[in-house]
């Protein structure tokens, strides 16, 4: 497959599907969710921040949709186990990890 390069007379076909997905942002760092949130809210995400895994499981459980989880790396295993347990009652669902840290000796 040969990638396409979008310009802004172009159409970009994952844009529109894109602006329909539920994110919820799972993170100990105020700082760094505050920022996905804006940013992927910007782009048309709806976007709903937490900073514990618990609260995380709550919102999944009481019928909310969500499309992709957005984990902090600091959250640990509970953070992977949530990914398990999201996967399981729904495959469609994705994850992502990230990290707030610089690099691999602050880890």
């Amino acid at each position: 497959m040969v990638p396409h390069e979008y310009t802004a007379n172009s159409t970009n076909p994952l844009k529109k599907a894109a602006a329909t997905a539920a994110l919820l942002v799972i993170g100990v760092e105020t700082d760094a969710r505050t920022t996905l949130v804006k940013t992927l809210g910007s782009l048309g995400h709806a976007c709903v921040s937490t900073t514990a895994i618990d609260s995380a499981r709550e919102h999944m459980a009481s019928e909310h949709a969500v499309d992709l989880l957005l984990i902090d790396g600091d959250t640990g295993r509970a953070g992977l186990a949530l990914i398990r347990e999201a996967q399981a009652a729904d495959p469609c669902i994705r994850a992502l990890v990230y990290s707030t840290k610089a690099g691999p000796t602050d880890v």
